[in-house]
């Protein structure tokens, strides 16, 4: 009897032990769903906040395997062309052209090896053409290997560039084609430097490498003196009547 007794009593502490166990288990399982519910809960809400400025977020992430295919983009909410295509289609082939998407592939094939230097490429989209800038990290694991793609969306800055350079570019038309060496001068620091593009015999520009002049280096001093004198003049005429 005292053998059933005993048997009979480690059973019930196997079992009440087991029982604590399960339940202990079963109420960290409980808390880390409940920990985790809450955090997702709140980078959705995050992901939500993105809506509210869609037309104005720039840049996005985008994680890629090794095979070129779209794993994930962050974030959801955002109004961008290439973005929308991307997410749809799920790769960069079937959405740029052939060119770029070469263009793309050289890139990444040594990204890893010099991953401070970025790609620009460009996005014909159904109206027009934007510009972008990419980053790439390869992220490595002993499961799967995948690249983090940080891009931004630059095109103001090209096109502000490629107005800033066609001004420029007219600017030395004109002062090529008036026959004359046009200067500008430095009031404060008496400094003198040319505008007027110089070429060579093919009609090429010459790149300036004179820079800035001290005009009294250049003048005997009668003129510097005479020069002066015209100079101050017309400093106090603007002066006055600006």
């Amino acid at each position: 009897n005292w053998r059933k007794r005993l048997s009979c009593s480690w059973i019930m502490f196997l079992t009440s032990s087991a029982l604590a166990i399960i339940l202990f288990v079963g109420f960290v399982l409980i808390v880390a769903l409940a920990i985790t519910h809450m955090l997702m809960r709140g980078m959705k809400e995050k992901e939500k906040a993105y809506a509210n400025f869609s037309e104005h977020v720039d840049e996005f992430l985008l994680f890629v395997n090794q095979d070129g295919f779209l794993q994930d983009a962050s974030p959801k909410f955002i109004k961008d062309p290439l973005y929308e295509q991307i997410c749809q289609k799920k790769s960069f082939k079937e959405v740029l052209e052939t060119e770029e998407y070469a263009r793309l592939k050289d890139y990444m094939k040594g990204a890893e090896s010099y991953p401070d230097i970025p790609f620009i490429f460009s996005y014909k989209g159904e109206s027009d053409v934007r510009w972008y800038e990419m980053r790439a990290f390869l992220k490595k694991s002993f499961s799967n290997s995948y690249w983090e793609l940080l891009i931004k969306n630059v095109t103001l800055d090209v096109d502000s560039r490629n107005q800033r350079d066609l001004l420029q570019d007219n600017v030395d038309m004109l002062l090529q084609n008036t026959g004359d060496f046009l200067w500008s001068f430095d009031v404060d620091t008496r400094q003198i430097t040319l505008l007027t593009p110089i070429t060579d015999e093919d009609g090429r520009v010459i790149p300036r490498s004179v820079g800035a002049q001290d005009i009294h280096s250049l003048l005997l001093d009668e003129e510097y003196a005479m020069f002066e004198r015209r100079i101050n003049a017309r400093i106090m005429e603007f002066r006055t009547t600006n």
